[in-house]
């Protein structure tokens, strides 16, 4: 016997529940569902979290909370907004995606890097006149682990930060600072399993490096390369730019059928904003990058419009208009001893400003007697626009943060705040 609806009705916090729009619905009835999960690290609580959707005018689709699963879902039209409300101690953590499209299913990821470490064993081959040998990883240690002493010698080494797998590469140092190497893809790691390294090595190769189109007020840019989500030294270059261009060589190894992102700060002695790019692609002897003048430079810091519950700034005419924008406002009210952060991410409007949803509890609300603060306001130009990477944005990054490669190819222009006035 059926008794779906009958549960659906009786549990608050398993998704609303709705039926989709019925046949006999206007053929203009463009509302599908939308849905939201709470990822967060192992034994934090991900159920009964407030979730408001809400149309584009911000009144009220559905107040509902999360389930057992982190999950809750309405049947919504297109443009509206999405809160997850969490309270931590006399915090409260407010997410909102805005500019929602029927069929979104969208993911607020609060679970930490990976912490854990594994020791492996790991044997090389040796290399003809090398003289000592480093493993670098993806785990996101960054640094570089001696493993002189594992030539054709089995050598305990601990990793930190490592999913279940890794990319590893093992770098040969010869007299006079060539280098070698050899390179294992996506690794299986298992606490003591047997990592080899055979031969042949492969020399460490020059990678040219052309910026274009930077900016105009662009004089230098910072250039940065890695391999296959592996931070080596050696791989990073300052820029001297001259009507916009420049290039520089950078020693970077490129096995085949292996993902090189290179990313660009520049650095314009601004104090309102800093303009970055990352891109990434297979890795290759020569990686062009036109800035396309960059984005629109700030030209006053954000500041919170109470009327309207919005967040402006000041930027320049000239230059990309973003796809999308992130930004987080934060506040105290003293009278009840709690604290505020809200984080919002939506489209980019024609305007400088970024509205934010009234939400229907009106404590979640900057009231009168709060002073909102805006701690960081982030333009993006994204390969795909928003829609590519709205449903999972909420978590996989943060301001100034490495972008995550998320596919084998693509590009980020995003401008942050600086650190001045």
């Amino acid at each position: 016997m059926r008794v779906w609806p009958v549960a659906l009705s009786l549990c608050t916090a398993c998704g609303d529940g709705l039926a989709p729009p019925g046949a006999d619905a206007p053929a203009d009835d463009q509302r599908g569902l939308v849905s939201i999960t709470l990822l967060a690290g192992e034994g934090e609580r991900v159920a009964d979290w407030h979730v408001f959707f809400q149309d584009r005018d911000s009144s009220l689709v559905l107040s509902t909370r999360t389930d057992g699963a982190g999950h809750a879902n309405a049947y919504m039209n297109a443009g509206g907004s999405v809160t997850l409300v969490e309270t931590r101690g006399n915090s409260k953590f407010i997410y909102t995606y805005s500019g929602v499209k029927p069929g979104d299913d969208l993911t607020v990821d609060r679970r930490p890097a990976p912490s854990d470490s594994v020791e492996i064993e790991v044997m090389i081959a040796p290399a003809s006149g090398a003289i000592s040998y480093q493993l670098y990883d993806s785990c996101g240690s960054g640094g570089a682990n001696d493993v002189s002493g594992a030539v054709l010698i089995p050598v305990r080494i601990a990793l930190f930060g490592c999913a279940d797998t890794a990319n590893l590469l093992v770098v040969a140092l010869f007299p006079g600072g060539g280098r070698s190497y050899l390179y294992r893809g996506e690794v299986q790691l298992h606490p003591l399993g047997l990592i080899s390294f055979d031969g042949p090595y492969h020399p460490v190769e020059s990678s040219l490096v052309v910026v274009t189109e930077a900016p105009p007020a662009i004089e230098r840019v910072f250039v940065s390369q890695e391999l296959a989500r592996i931070r080596l030294p050696q791989t990073s270059a300052s820029i001297a730019l001259l009507a916009g261009a420049g290039s520089a060589m950078i020693q970077l190894p490129q096995p085949a059928d292996t993902v090189t992102a290179t990313r660009v700060d520049l650095d314009d002695g601004a104090s309102i904003g800093v303009q970055r790019v990352t891109s990434w692609g297979p890795s290759s002897s020569t990686t062009a990058l036109e800035l396309g003048g960059g984005l629109r430079p700030y030209t006053a810091r954000p500041w919170f419009d109470r009327p309207s519950q919005s967040v402006r700034w000041g930027e320049a005419p000239s230059g990309i208009a973003s796809d999308l924008v992130f930004v987080g406002v934060a506040w105290a009210r003293f009278s009840t001893s709690v604290n505020y952060q809200w984080i919002l991410v939506g489209p980019r409007a024609p305007e400088t400003v970024m509205p934010f949803p009234i939400l229907p509890e009106p404590d979640l609300n900057p009231s009168s007697d709060d002073a909102p603060n805006p701690f960081t306001l982030v333009n993006l130009s994204v390969d795909g626009g928003y829609d590519r990477v709205r449903p999972r944005f909420l978590g996989p990054w943060s301001a100034g943060a490495p972008w995550p490669i998320d596919g084998p190819t693509g590009r980020v222009l995003y401008q942050e705040l600086g650190i001045g006035t």
